[in-house]
């Protein structure tokens, strides 16, 4: 039997979030651009370049690393990555005065709307370029156009 001491506690649960039908399809547009490689995971460093691009301070983006990252596992899969796009939009707000508050504004925010983050050179207005001109949102890659939100209920129409 191992001593009680020489036992690693068990890491923190990744806190219940699910996107919103909205989120959704923007979230994921945004971890085909996050995961280029398709590997299924998001390392630290390239986690950090990318949320770099929410222009949100280093402290609050620290914060947000460490809630999605609650198993320690220094990168990112898929359910991580939307927790932590979660709270970036959360920061984004302007409803928080420190980084201590992001963790229950997760749990208390859950079931309303907030604005989808932004992320600098990823976002466009869709009715720049979308063909169906009923697009909220559009995700694209160094001047790639990738998924857009589009309101005719279709989840990417052709970009």
């Amino acid at each position: 039997m191992p001593c009680p001491a020489c036992v690693l506690p068990s890491p923190p649960p990744l806190p219940s979030y699910t996107p919103s039908d909205t989120e959704g399809p923007y979230f994921e547009a945004l971890w085909q651009v996050a995961d280029a490689s398709q590997a299924g995971a998001l390392a630290g460093k390239d986690a950090v370049k990318f949320f770099m691009n929410s222009q949100l301070q280093p402290p609050l983006l620290r914060e947000v690393w460490s809630i999605a990252d609650a198993s320690q596992r220094h990168f990112l899969g898929r359910a991580e990555f939307f927790v932590a796009l979660r709270l970036i939009a959360i920061a984004q707000s302007g409803n928080l005065t420190e980084a201590a508050q992001l963790k229950p504004s997760l749990d208390r925010t859950a079931k309303t709307a907030l604005p989808l983050p932004r992320f600098a050179g990823l976002l466009s207005p869709a009715t720049e370029v979308c063909t169906c001109l009923s697009c909220s949102w559009l995700v694209y890659d160094g001047g790639v156009a990738l998924a857009c939100g589009c309101t005719l209920g279709i989840s990417f129409c052709s970009v």
